[in-house]
């Protein structure tokens, strides 16, 4: 083999791996952002989750005659989410009945707020 054929096999695999290296690059760029946006997601669904959860729980504590506004035992919610409950009289054939809305609220990683809220009719005299 003559130094000029050398020359190109040199120069053929160096285009190779310079390709090569590029293509990885890319590969590994994309499976980057697909990782780190599967993370985003996932802890923003775990947040609305948990939001949801807690806003529930306290729903059911009221349908089974906790007093409106009462604060969910100790260690059933956790501490960074909070609840708030508004109510509001029924109207039309819910007249005799009283909305109840539990809204659950949670920062995200962000710090952006997630919120999630549950409502619920409930019967007037059940409510103190």
């Amino acid at each position: 083999m003559n130094s000029k054929q050398k020359l190109r096999r040199r120069g053929t695999f160096l285009v190779e791996a310079a390709a090569s290296v590029a293509v990885l690059s890319i590969v590994v760029g994309l499976a980057l952002t697909a990782t780190l946006q599967f993370a985003k997601v996932q802890d923003h669904y775990h947040k609305r989750m948990a939001a949801s959860w807690a806003a529930e729980a306290q729903m059911e504590r009221y349908i089974a005659g906790a007093p409106i506004d009462s604060l969910p035992p100790e260690g059933t919610v956790a501490e960074n989410i909070s609840l708030e409950t508004k109510i509001a009289p029924g109207t039309g054939q819910w007249e005799q009945f009283t909305l109840v809305t539990v809204t659950a609220q949670i920062e995200n990683r962000r710090g952006k707020p997630v919120i999630e809220s549950v409502r619920c009719f409930l019967p007037q005299e059940a409510n103190p």
